[in-house]
């Protein structure tokens, strides 16, 4: 039996093909995602490697003069000088480092079966 030019021989399609083209997107989201849960879940292990101590301060979002914590009540505070050194290492800003702990740790410590979803990729991290 011969296969259509646009699959190889296992079936898998070809490189450049409709087929192809659209499954290499497929691939590309679901790495995508996968990205995004890993970036998470560091995200999470950062925190708890880096709780405050007496010594720091924790991070905080500062809104109208109020301290507001990264992530609701449950969830552990992140020392403020890691939060810049997770930002770098991310290539973004203090405040989007900031943003991506307080939503890591939120999903983590407060919505566990959102977590779950996001780290068996269920459920895209984005959202």
């Amino acid at each position: 039996m011969t296969t259509p030019a646009h699959h190889h021989d296992d079936g898998a399609p070809a490189p450049g093909s409709p087929e192809g083209v659209l499954a290499a997107a497929r691939s590309a989201v679901r790495a995508e995602q996968a990205a995004g849960a890993a970036k998470l879940a560091a995200a999470v292990e950062w925190a708890a490697l880096h709780e405050p101590t007496g010594t720091g301060d924790p991070a905080y979002w500062w809104e109208t003069g109020q301290m507001i914590p990264l992530a609701g009540q449950g969830a552990p505070e992140i020392a403020e000088y890691a939060v810049a050194e997770f930002a770098a290492a991310l290539g973004v800003s203090t405040d989007a480092g900031r943003r991506v702990i307080g939503h890591a740790l939120e999903l983590c410590y407060r919505l566990p079966k959102l977590w779950a979803g996001v780290q068996t990729g269920v459920v895209p991290a984005w959202r």
